[in-house]
């Protein structure tokens, strides 16, 4: 996945590189380039047996999840050649960025195709956004400039985007609702 030149990010609040398999090494950046690696996980099984794991447990035993760095764009996987090695009693091996609240191990996924199945080939993950992205705005420059400025609600404030460059408008404390339109932010009922 590429998000390069959009307004999206892969988000790192949301999302944990995510490795299955007996004996796996596999690594994720954001370039064509193996060493160019932001985050590194590896997955094993007691003596290589499957069987023996827990599901839903995904703290290194046929699964493994770490975080991913703010402001990734795209990103390439890669498996440790040296290290991974498929055998047919370890099962299958998978290494994917995926949605940590969308995901849930299950010992069948090294032994059958059950999470390719689950996800129709295509793990679910987060994307974040902010306006701006692409002109590296912040909220002092996007607020220089009223024409464009996103934050229109008398009762929204702007933030400096969490996934790096750009804003988020949000509507103040006491308030909900959408931020990005005039009357969007209403006073929340107390009663």
């Amino acid at each position: 996945m590429d998000l390069e030149g959009s307004v999206f990010r892969l988000s790192p609040a949301a999302n944990r590189f995510t490795v299955l398999g007996c004996k796996t090494l596999a690594y994720i950046g954001d370039a064509d380039d193996d060493a160019s690696y932001t985050a590194v996980c590896g997955a094993t099984c007691k003596g290589g047996d499957p069987s023996l794991l827990t599901n839903g447990s995904c703290e290194g035993m046929g699964c493994c999840r770490t975080a991913i760095p703010k402001g990734l764009e795209n990103y390439r996987v890669w498996f440790d050649r040296n290290f991974s090695a498929p055998t047919p009693a370890a099962g299958c091996s998978y290494a994917a960025l995926v949605e940590e609240s969308n995901f849930t191990f299950s010992s069948t996924y090294l032994s059958s195709s059950a999470f390719v199945d689950a996800y129709g080939g295509q793990a679910p993950l987060v994307l974040d956004w902010a306006i701006g992205t692409l002109a590296g705005e912040t909220c002092e420059s996007a607020g220089a400039k009223p024409e464009s400025y996103a934050c229109v609600n008398d009762h929204s404030v702007c933030v400096d985007s969490p996934i790096g460059r750009g804003y988020i408008c949000k509507c103040n404390k006491g308030y909900q609702g959408n931020a990005y339109l005039r009357d969007g932010c209403k006073v929340i009922s107390l009663y």
